[in-house]
């Protein structure tokens, strides 16, 4: 008993130690800390805000969601909702194109969602893809609480968060992640990474609508003639909105053009001579597919009205494993549909590889 006492006397009373006085192996620096920590969001005008949500699993510390409402929705509205993803390099929280658009779709009758995500973490891809993702399940579960549409959801993702839409629009039926690959130098590769304990998990990820920066850069393996499709692409995938540099007739060499070949319905933005198409300025001149004179800010709020604001396609069911976690290969899986779930809406199937129709078979989940 004395020792114990005496063990514990020298731990209370010894000197704290600053994490800036620990020595750092060779070759390693320090990283600053995030900025997460304390943000306050930013007020909009026009617009209620429903600030710094939980949408994380028990235990995370800053990350949350701020959700701006647009003061002219009344109780019982549903509207369409953007889900508007910062960038950052995944060591940061980078406001200002994020925060640059939400007025506008405000203004547009969009309800609008700010989701945090893990930042400053090994390999962050897949893990702050879950936590967007879990950002859009918790959404539609309290939809009725945002005014927001369960079956109107789209997403917007600058940089880092560009890296993320593409990845959560574009995931496979066992959310294959690409992810850095140790050893690999200049691409990324198709690795396969179920999440865990997803929250919400009834509910499902599907989106009508993705734009991202980028030119698409994480949906293909390789470029020019040697590219290959993502293991996951579908041409039941939503419509997607990238930004391309140069001109028109040379899209067929562009990613955008090469995912129109596989049947993906991908929409460019020409932005002509610009360096990158890494985070350019809102107001960007370029062209539309039409060859039509706009701008990157302009196209995408055109984008948003014709596939989430006013959708012309239904949006496919999820497939999801029965056992969660302990998927095996011979698993059983069940469908996810966002019209069974929020709507009158119903999913027939056939057994024979034949086009269902409404006399086919009704799932049942």
């Amino acid at each position: 008993m004395r020792l114990s006492m005496s063990l514990f006397t020298a731990v209370v009373l010894a000197a704290p130690v600053s994490a800036e006085t620990i020595p750092l192996p060779e070759g390693a620096k320090r990283v600053p800390v995030h900025s997460g920590y304390d943000y306050v969001p930013f007020d909009i005008e026009g617009a209620r805000l429903v600030p710094r949500v939980r949408h994380l699993q028990p235990g995370r510390d800053w990350e949350q969601l701020d959700v701006y409402i647009p003061e002219s929705a009344r109780s019982g509205d549903k509207l369409p909702c953007i889900v508007d993803v910062y960038g950052g390099g995944y060591g940061q929280k980078g406001v200002g194109t994020m925060k640059g658009v939400v007025k506008p779709l405000i203004d547009r009758g969009y309800v609008v969602a700010c989701p945090d995500y893990a930042l400053q973490v090994h390999a962050p891809e897949a893990l702050a893809s879950w936590d967007v993702a879990n950002a859009v399940r918790h959404l539609r579960a309290n939809a009725e609480e945002y005014n927001i549409d369960p079956e109107r959801l789209g997403l917007v993702g600058w940089s880092a968060g560009g890296w993320i839409a593409q990845f959560i629009g574009y995931a496979g039926p066992a959310d294959i992640r690409p992810v850095e690959l140790p050893g690999k130098s200049g691409g990324s590769g198709a690795t396969p990474t179920i999440e865990p304990r997803p929250l919400h998990a009834d509910h499902p990820l599907t989106l009508q609508g993705v734009v991202s920066d980028w030119g698409a850069g994480k949906l293909t393996d390789g470029k020019g003639e040697k590219a290959q499709p993502h293991i996951s692409l579908s041409p039941d995938d939503p419509p997607l909105l990238t930004c391309f540099t140069g001109k028109p007739r040379e899209m067929p060499k562009s990613s955008v053009g090469f995912l129109q070949v596989l049947g993906i319905p991908a929409e460019p933005v020409f932005l002509g001579d610009v360096k990158s198409t890494h985070v350019p300025r809102l107001d960007t001149p370029g062209w539309n597919v039409d060859g039509n004179a706009t701008t990157w800010e302009g196209a995408i709020y055109d984008f948003f009205d014709r596939t989430v604001k006013n959708p012309k396609r239904s949006s496919p069911p999820q497939i999801v494993c029965s056992s969660g976690d302990n998927a095996r290969m011979d698993d059983t899986v069940r469908l996810l549909s966002v019209h069974a779930i929020y709507g009158p809406g119903s999913v027939h199937y056939t057994l024979d590889n034949s086009e269902p129709t409404k006399d086919s078979p009704e799932y049942e989940r």
